[in-house]
C-alpha cells in the first residue's frame, strides 16, 4: 500500500511539473514561439482588416525577440514591408518622447513637475481659471483641465496652414473647465505644451534636442520629429493608404508639426525596439543612457487613476493589468496609422506594431490582445465569496458623456457619440450601454462594480452630495464621463432635429405643391407662410451640409472649417430673425384662427425655439471658434 501510495505521489508530482512546464512554455517568449504566433494570427487578418501593411517586433531588454513585416509598404512598387527600413507615422506614441524629455530636465534640475507650467512660458500664458494652477505633472498625466480641440491643429493636408510651435499654442488656449489633477482628459495640447517647455529651457528647437539627447543616444538613425521627412533618414519613407472599393489608395501626408511634440514622429520598428529596450534596461543602451534608472523608475510608477480598482497614468504612460502582469503602453493614430508600443514591466519585454492603412486600427487592438491572450499566464478566478453589499442603484443610473470635448465651438458635437447610459436590470446588475457596445456590472465595494470575469471594471464618484456625478472606465483611464441632465442627451437633441427636419421639408413640399403660391390667405398671413418656408429652406440647406461634411469631407476639418459649413452655420444664424418675425405675426393674429390652428402654430414655434437652443448647446449657431 505504501509503495502504491509512492508511486501514485510521485507520478501526481511529475504530473504537476509537466502541467507547470507546458503552461510556461505557452507562455514563453523566443523567436520560435513569436514568429508561430505572429504567422498564425496574421494569416488572413490584413485582409479582413482592409490592411496594407503591419510591422511588428517584440524585445526583451537586451535583444530583439522578433521583427517582420507583413504585407505592403509601397503598393505601386510592390514593395514590402521592412522592420528596419519601413517608416511609419507613430501619431501619439510620439508623446512618450516629449515625456522622457521632460523627465530629463527634471532630473538635471531645469524645472520641477510641481512647477507651474506659466514659469517656463514666454509669450503666453495659461490663465488661471482656478485657484490650482496647471503643474508640469498635470502634463504628463492629462490632468491640466483643457477643453479638447483638433481642428486646425493636426493631421493637416495644407502645410500652409504649419505654424510655429509657440504661435500655434497661444493662438488656440483651451479653456479650463475643471480644477487641474481632479479629472484625466487626454490632452495633445498639454502635451504641445510640455514641448514647447522643453524647447523653451533648453534653449533650442523641440526636434533638434530630442534628436540630440534621445534619438543620438539610442542610435535611432530613422526617426524624426521633423516634417516634411528629412532626407537623411535611410528608410522607405512613410505612405498612408486607405481602402476605396476594394482597391488601396495612397492617402495624403499628415502634417502634424502645430502639435509637433504629440504626434509628428516618424519611426521605423527597428528605432521603436531601441527605444523600448532603453525603458525595459533603465534607461540605458549600449552603454548610452537617457536618464538615471531611478528617474526612469519614477517615470514608470503609477502616478494618477481616478479609481484605486482601475488602471492609471504613470508619468507619460497608461497602465493595464492582464492577468498578473502590469503593462504601461501608448497607443497612436491618425487617420491613416495606427500603433501600439507595449511594455511587459513584470516580465521585461516589449512589442511594438505599425500599420499604414485607414481602416488597421482593429487589427492593432485585436494583434495586441491576442499577444497578451497568448504569452501572459492565465490567472484563475480566485474561489471567494463575493458580498452583495446594499446599493441604491438608482443613484447611478442616468445618462454620462465623455470629458475630452470641446466648449467652444462645434467640435463638441462629438458629444453625440461618446455617450454613455446606465440603467439598472435587475438582479443586482446596472447595464452600461453605448453605440455599439452593452454589458452588465455588478457591485463589488463601495462604486466599484465588474462583471463576472473582472474584464469590465467601472467606478464612480460623487463629487456634489451623495449623487453619482461621474463614471470611470478600467479600458480608458485618459477619459471620465460625466452626468448630464436629460434634456442634454442625444436622444433628445436628435429628436428635435429630425422632428424639424420633417415638419422643414413638409413646409417646403407644401409650397411647392402650391406652385410657389398659396391659395387665398390674407397678406400677413401669406407673409408668415413664406417666411416658415424660407426658414425650412435654410434648415435643409444648413443639415444637407452639415451631413456632407461628416461623411464627405470630414478629413478637411482638420484644416479647419470648410467653407462650406461656414456657410450653413451663417444661413441657420439668419434664420432667427426670420423666426422671431413669423412667431411675433402668429402670436399677433391669435384671435382670426381656431384653436386647433392656433395650436399647431404654437407646437411649431415651440419647435423651432428648441431647434435653434440646441444648435447652440452644440456651438452650430453660426461658426463658432
Amino acid at each position: 500500500m505504501r509503495f502504491l501510495t509512492a508511486i501514485l505521489s510521485g507520478l501526481l508530482l511529475f504530473m504537476t511539473a509537466a502541467l507547470s512546464l507546458a503552461e510556461a512554455s505557452s507562455t514563453d517568449k523566443n523567436s520560435e514561439t513569436l514568429a508561430d504566433f505572429f504567422d498564425e494570427e496574421i494569416k488572413g487578418s490584413l485582409q479582413k482588416y482592409n490592411t496594407l501593411g503591419l510591422a511588428v517586433t517584440v524585445v526583451d531588454k537586451d535583444s530583439v525577440l522578433f521583427s517582420k513585416g507583413y504585407g505592403l509598404h509601397d503598393n505601386a512598387r510592390r514593395r514590402a514591408i521592412d522592420p528596419d527600413m519601413s517608416l511609419f507615422r507613430v501619431a501619439s506614441v510620439s508623446k512618450l518622447f516629449t515625456w522622457t524629455a521632460i523627465m530629463q530636465l527634471v532630473e538635471k534640475g531645469k524645472l520641477s513637475l510641481e512647477d507651474d507650467v506659466n514659469l517656463h512660458l514666454n509669450n503666453f500664458s495659461i490663465p488661471n481659471t482656478f485657484d490650482r494652477p496647471v503643474t508640469i505633472f498635470n502634463l504628463l498625466t492629462h490632468t491640466a483641465g483643457f477643453e479638447d480641440h483638433w481642428m486646425g491643429l493636426m493631421f493637416l493636408s495644407d502645410p500652409k496652414k504649419v505654424k510655429p510651435l509657440e504661435e500655434v499654442l497661444a493662438e488656440y488656449i483651451p479653456r479650463r473647465i475643471w480644477p487641474a489633477g481632479h479629472y484625466s482628459a487626454y490632452s495633445n495640447y498639454g502635451t504641445s505644451l510640455a514641448g514647447l517647455i522643453v524647447q523653451n529651457i533648453s534653449g533650442m528647437p523641440f526636434q533638434e534636442y530630442v534628436t540630440k539627447y534621445i534619438f543620438s543616444p539610442l542610435k535611432m538613425a530613422n526617426s524624426s520629429f521633423r516634417e516634411p521627412i528629412p532626407l537623411n533618414l535611410k528608410g522607405y519613407p512613410p505612405i498612408a493608404y486607405k481602402q476605396v472599393n476594394g482597391v488601396f489608395e495612397e492617402g495624403y501626408f499628415e502634417f502634424n508639426s502645430n502639435i509637433g511634440p504629440a504626434g509628428s514622429l516618424t519611426s521605423s520598428a527597428a528605432d521603436m525596439a531601441r527605444f523600448m529596450m532603453a525603458n525595459l534596461n533603465g534607461a540605458c543602451l549600449d552603454g548610452r543612457c537617457l536618464m538615471k534608472e531611478a528617474t526612469l523608475n519614477l517615470m514608470h510608477s503609477r502616478s494618477f487613476a481616478h479609481h484605486p480598482s482601475l488602471n492609471g497614468w504613470t508619468l507619460g504612460f497608461m497602465e493595464k493589468k492582464v492577468g498578473e502582469h502590469r503593462m504601461i503602453y501608448h497607443d497612436g493614430d491618425s487617420n491613416f496609422f495606427h500603433t501600439m508600443l507595449s511594455l511587459d514591466k513584470t516580465d521585461g519585454t516589449g512589442l511594438f506594431l505599425a500599420v499604414n492603412t485607414d481602416e488597421g486600427g482593429e487589427l492593432i487592438e485585436d494583434l495586441t490582445n491576442a499577444y497578451y491572450k497568448r504569452f501572459v499566464p492565465v490567472v484563475p478566478p480566485h474561489a471567494k465569496k463575493q458580498r452583495n453589499p446594499d446599493v441604491e442603484f438608482a443613484n447611478y443610473e442616468g445618462t454620462f458623456r465623455v470629458n475630452r470635448l470641446s466648449q467652444t465651438n462645434f467640435e463638441k458635437l462629438l458629444g453625440l457619440i461618446f455617450e454613455l447610459s446606465v440603467s439598472y436590470v435587475g438582479n443586482n446588475k446596472l447595464e452600461i450601454s453605448s453605440l455599439g457596445s452593452r454589458y452588465t456590472v455588478t457591485p463589488k465595494m463601495g462604486d466599484y462594480f465588474s462583471n463576472e470575469d473582472d474584464s469590465r471594471r467601472i467606478a464612480f464618484s460623487r463629487q456634489k452630495g451623495k449623487r453619482v456625478d461621474t463614471l470611470f472606465l478600467n479600458d480608458d483611464p485618459s477619459i471620465a464621463f460625466f452626468r448630464i441632465p436629460w434634456y442634454e442627451s442625444r436622444v433628445v437633441h436628435l429628436a428635435i432635429w429630425f422632428i424639424t427636419i420633417a415638419v422643414a421639408a413638409g413646409t417646403l413640399l407644401r409650397f411647392l405643391y402650391h406652385n410657389f403660391n398659396f391659395p387665398r390667405r390674407s397678406s400677413r398671413e401669406s407673409v408668415y407662410l413664406k417666411s416658415n418656408t424660407l426658414i425650412s429652406a435654410l434648415q435643409l440647406t444648413f443639415f444637407g451640409a452639415l451631413l456632407y461634411t461628416i461623411v464627405v469631407e470630414s478629413n478637411r476639418l482638420f484644416n479647419g472649417p470648410t467653407l462650406l459649413l461656414q456657410l450653413a452655420s451663417t444661413a441657420i444664424l439668419i434664420s432667427v430673425p426670420l423666426l422671431a418675425w413669423a412667431g411675433w405675426l402668429a402670436v399677433r393674429e391669435r384671435s382670426l384662427y381656431s384653436g386647433l390652428r392656433n395650436s399647431v402654430r404654437s407646437a411649431l414655434l415651440i419647435l423651432q425655439v428648441l431647434f435653434i437652443s440646441s444648435l447652440h448647446y452644440w456651438k452650430l449657431l453660426g461658426y463658432q471658434s
